[in-house]
This record gives structure tokens, C-alpha cells and sequence, in this order.
């Protein structure tokens, strides 16, 4: 009995290992399978898609020839035209180019104007210090020293007088203080102009008025009035002459003297500083009304720092387009430990703006214009210029 079990668990043993080599088989082929089922599923979406597509565009023909032969189809409204285009609009295109062709050159301007490192406007000397402007000077076009005669009526004579007018602001009065200082921070600004001319505008009142060439460094004075005199302050610093020997009555005005700057020192900071000066200062100072003294530029030079405290009053000249912003934004700090005393800016060399260059005006109804021979004619306004 056991034996005949034995023999039919042996037998039952090789059907199990028949049976799952068989089992071993069909998983070894499963991969190919399934491989081929995936490419079968991938053939089937993609005939599906264009089946799909095929029926849509088939139902699409039947819709559109169902349309065609209905004859259903109805015009609701005429289509109309305009004389005019739709687009482009030509009255926002012209508004567009006239506001463009406004702000560019505006724009160009005041960006230029910002990045200047020159003084343009009044306001900028304004925000740099707090010294006050007394005057300002138009750009003398004709290149003439002397700008301002009796019975001459231009624009740039009135500005002088207005400037002499404004001496009061300052103090300066021929009753006592008399003495008025005339400088700049560079050479070319025009300090030696607007001494002459503010010389005679106050000569021209009938006041006694002598001019001293103090810019021992580079005096131009002599040159503007024409005048070579070999004698002058330096000599009477120097001890050789006397001060009634270098006084010069000028061809100009008879109320108008005039002091020269003589031979050209080597050490003109030194002579100024000598008591001497003050000697001179305090003997024209009894003789004459006024005492205007054109000076070396003071940021070049210590001359107008050692003579302002000699003198009532202080010009200091401002040349638009010329003069640094940086001069005078230092000015203030400059005057504080080299004192400059009773400081009065003149905004000189002025250049007219906008459109109507050829005409000047100011706000209290009369201006001046150019006729057509070239002379400047007074005119009536009746708003400001």
C-alpha cells in the first residue's frame, strides 16, 4: 500500500512540474503580447481620429450644399461707403505730429539746459545763493564798450540805469558811502564793460565820478576808452607820481574820470595790499561822488578779496552761458573766510529768447524794437513784454 501511494505521489509530483513549466512558457510570451497589443491600441486611435475628422467634414458638405440648395439666404442690410477711409485718420494724425514736433524741441532744450554746467537762468543763480541780483544786462551785439550816451534810449542803457537805481538797494548814496567794487569769477565775463558803463550812467546825473583800473593782472579799461597813459595807480602805489598826475578827465563825459593802471607791476596783489591804496581810496573819496573800481576776477586772484573791505559795495558779475554753476554755488562759502562785503549780483550777457529775437521789452509797458534801418525805436505796449 505504501509503495503503491509512493508511486502515485511521484506520479502527481510530475504532472505539478509539467504543469508549471507549461505556466512558465505562457509567461515568457507574455512581453511580445503585450507589445503588439499596445501597437494594435496605437493603429486604433489613430484610424479613429481620421474617421472622426473624415465625419465631420462630411457632415460639414451636407450642411453647406443643404444651405445652397435651400435658397434661404437674404441680404439684412446694404453695405454702405464712406468718402472718407476708415483708417489711417489724418486729424489725429496731424495733432499727433504738432504735439511731437512741440515737446521734442522742448524736451531737447530743457535737457540740455540741465546738463549745462554753465549758468543759463536767473533762477539758477537764485537756488545757488543768496546774494541778490540788482541787475541784469542784456548781450551787447554791437561790441561797443560804451552803450550808454545822452539822449540814447536802447534797452540795454535802460538796464544800467535800472542798475544804478538799485546802487540804493546796496547803500551806495555820494553822500557817504561812495565806493563801489566791480568783479567776477573769471576773466571774459564782462566786469570791465559793466564798470565803464554803470561809470557813466551815474556821471550822467551830474555826479563826479572817477574810475580806477585795478586789474593790475589784465587791464582792459585804457583799451575800452581808447586811452595809453604811461603813468597810472601802479606808479602811485610805487611812490613815483602823486595822484593829481594820473587823474584823467574822459572824452565821454565831463563828470567821468578816469585813474589808469599805469606800467603792468610783477607784484600786483602786494601793491594793493600797501597803505598807500587806502591813501588814494580816502583822497578820491573827498573828491568825487562816486569811486567805481573794476578788480582782477576773484576766484583767479586775492585783489577783489583785499579791496572789497575798502568799499561800500560789491558788483559781482554773472555772464550767462559763461560763468560755472560751481563758482557760484561756492561763492557763499568763498565770501565767508575771504570776506566780500555787500554783495550785489548783475546777470550780464544776456541772450534773447523765443521767437521775436529782434525785439526787447520789460513789464511796465514800453519796450524797444528794431526798425528796418537797424536803430531800436521806443514803443507802446500795452501788456507786459
Amino acid at each position: 500500500n505504501i509503495k503503491n501511494q509512493k508511486s502515485s505521489l511521484e506520479d502527481s509530483k510530475l504532472n505539478l512540474i509539467g504543469t508549471a513549466n507549461s505556466f512558465n512558457t505562457i509567461i515568457a510570451n507574455i512581453p511580445k503580447k503585450e507589445q503588439a497589443l499596445i501597437q494594435i491600441s496605437r493603429d486604433q486611435t489613430s484610424k479613429k481620429a481620421i474617421y472622426d475628422y473624415l465625419q465631420q467634414k462630411k457632415a460639414e458638405i451636407e450642411l453647406s450644399i443643404q444651405k445652397s440648395i435651400s435658397g434661404e439666404s437674404r441680404v439684412v442690410e446694404k453695405p454702405q461707403a464712406l468718402l472718407d477711409p476708415v483708417s489711417p485718420k489724418k486729424g489725429m494724425i496731424y495733432i499727433v505730429a504738432v504735439l511731437f514736433s512741440l515737446a521734442l524741441p522742448v524736451g531737447f532744450i530743457s535737457l540740455k539746459g540741465m546738463m549745462s554746467r554753465k549758468i543759463l537762468f536767473r533762477q539758477e543763480i537764485e537756488n545757488l545763493t543768496s546774494f541778490p541780483i540788482i541787475g541784469e544786462v542784456m548781450l551787447n551785439d554791437s561790441k561797443e564798450p560804451i552803450v550808454i550816451q545822452e539822449g540814447k534810449r536802447t534797452f540795454i542803457a535802460e538796464q544800467f540805469r535800472r542798475i544804478r537805481t538799485s546802487l540804493a538797494y546796496l547803500g551806495v548814496s555820494h553822500a557817504g558811502k561812495k565806493r563801489v567794487l566791480v568783479t567776477s569769477s573769471l576773466s571774459g565775463e564782462g566786469k570791465s564793460f559793466v564798470a565803464l558803463n554803470l561809470a557813466l550812467s551815474l556821471a550822467m546825473t551830474g555826479k563826479k565820478v572817477i574810475l580806477l583800473e585795478l586789474d593790475l593782472a589784465n587791464p582792459s579799461l585804457s583799451k575800452k576808452l581808447d586811452v595809453n597813459y604811461e603813468q597810472g595807480v601802479s606808479d602811485y602805489l610805487q611812490g613815483n607820481c602823486e595822484p593829481e598826475e594820473v587823474i584823467k578827465r574822459t572824452a565821454v563825459n565831463n563828470n567821468l574820470f578816469f585813474l589808469p593802471c599805469g606800467s603792468l607791476p610783477d607784484n600786483p596783489s602786494e601793491l594793493i595790499m600797501q597803505e598807500r591804496l587806502k591813501e588814494l581810496l580816502n583822497y578820491l573819496e573827498d573828491i568825487f561822488d562816486h569811486v567805481i573800481i573794476d578788480s582782477a576776477p576773484a576766484t583767479l586772484l586775492t585783489d577783489a578779496h583785499v579791496l572789497s573791505p575798502m568799499c561800500h559795495a560789491t558788483l559781482y558779475v554773472v555772464k550767462h552761458k559763461f560763468t560755472p554753476k560751481v563758482y557760484i554755488e561756492r561763492l557763499e562759502q568763498e565770501t565767508a573766510v575771504n570776506q566780500l562785503v555787500n554783495v550785489g549780483i548783475i546777470f550780464n550777457g544776456i541772450r534773447s529768447r523765443g521767437f521775436t529775437k529782434n525785439g526787447y521789452g520789460y513789464g511796465y509797458g514800453y519796450g524797444y524794437i528794431h526798425d528796418n534801418s537797424g536803430k531800436k525805436t521806443k514803443e507802446r505796449k500795452a501788456s507786459k513784454a
